[in-house]
């Protein structure tokens, strides 16, 4: 009894606690984030190696020795190739970003960020196009990631079904 009387002369408060379906769905793209940003960083890696192969090369000016103009044109390729797939895997995080609504500018924690400022830093007055196929399958990924992670909140999950 007396613990019901102290109980009793407790104020009440109100509580207010979001939605647990909005938790999930928060926890879920930091998770996809997380992983996006791992990708993002080997990409990054990928593009820096490059980089620093192509400026330890030089083509032979005189065309007197083929392998070292071979390894130039190696490198100057691979170099190419790391930054179109950068481009796509960024454009793709961009495109995923506004289809939920989200300004990918403010996801610095997945890479997008340093991504951006490394493509736009490293153009050296070359165009680079970015890979279409590295764009569809990133996109893809992160859209299955995403609608795998609805799919396991409960709430989502019923509605889905219907």
């Amino acid at each position: 009894q007396e613990v019901d009387r102290l109980h009793g002369t407790v104020p009440d408060r109100e509580v207010r606690v979001q939605e647990p379906a909005y938790f999930e769905r928060l926890r879920g793209f930091h998770e996809i984030a997380m992983g996006y940003g791992l990708i993002t960083r080997d990409l990054m890696l990928a593009v820096a190696m490059s980089l620093v192969a192509v400026l330890q090369e030089t083509p032979d000016a005189g065309g007197a020795d083929p392998e070292a103009d071979s390894a130039a044109d190696r490198h100057a390729t691979m170099f190419g190739t790391s930054m179109e797939a950068l481009i796509g895997h960024a454009d793709a995080w961009s495109d995923f970003c506004r289809e939920l609504g989200i300004d990918p500018d403010r996801t610095a924690f997945a890479g997008y960020e340093r991504a951006r400022h490394l493509i736009r830093d490293l153009h050296l007055d070359l165009e680079f196009d970015r890979d279409q196929s590295r764009y569809d399958s990133t996109l893809e990924g992160l859209r299955d990631q995403w609608e795998y992670r609805l799919s396991r909140i409960p709430r989502f999950a019923s509605d889905r079904r219907k």
